[in-house]
């Protein structure tokens, strides 16, 4: 079997009736499959078109690593930051600086997650502790929810924000995103 790919650094290999094709660029291109006659099979080539997209990467947030101040905690990914504040509820419950590693949303608290530049956001996955499931709105929406797990999928390169409809309390958050960040602060 023969692979042609407009990447000249482009492998095939054969096995169990696949061809995997290894060492093309991101993006669309063509790729040529042909094979020599053999005693029980015809010669044949083909070429077909190939979109190759970039493989979602994650990062969970590092709840040790906020920070408090004025009632907002911020959690400084690099990669995008996250921040709960009070809201605009005035009868909300503030954040404070005892949640910061063991976060805890309360009703009407807001939480923010921005991309860095270059960053596109596609998922992200808030993980609850039982008894503590929260309720995530995203544009007068609930985000889906399976169990203790919350998923809001989409595509932004700005500001996400989620108000909560009532109080969670988190064992993780995972931020799934493509895009290579400009690093512009010297502390990430």
């Amino acid at each position: 079997t023969a692979v042609s790919a407009a990447e000249a650094t482009a492998t095939a290999s054969y096995a169990d009736g696949k061809v995997t094709i290894n060492g093309i660029a991101q993006g669309s291109t063509t790729v040529t499959v042909s094979a020599e006659a053999t005693e029980n099979y015809n010669a044949f080539s083909k070429t077909i078109s190939v979109t190759v997209t970039e493989k979602a990467k994650s990062k969970a947030v590092t709840f040790a690593n906020g920070s408090y101040a004025d009632d907002v905690i911020t959690w400084n990914e690099g990669l995008f930051t996250m921040v709960q504040a009070k809201g605009l509820n005035a009868a909300a419950t503030a954040p404070n600086s005892s949640y910061m590693s063991a976060p805890r949303f309360y009703k009407d608290n807001t939480v923010t997650f921005t991309p860095a530049d270059g960053i596109t956001i596609s998922k992200i996955v808030f993980t609850n502790l039982s008894g503590y499931n929260g309720n995530y709105v995203f544009n007068s929406s609930n985000i889906g929810n399976e169990g203790l797990v919350h998923t809001w999928t989409g595509s932004s390169t700005s500001a996400i924000t989620f108000t909560m409809a009532a109080a969670a309390r988190l064992s993780a958050i995972t931020v799934y995103y493509s895009g290579e960040a400009s690093k512009t602060d010297a502390t990430w």
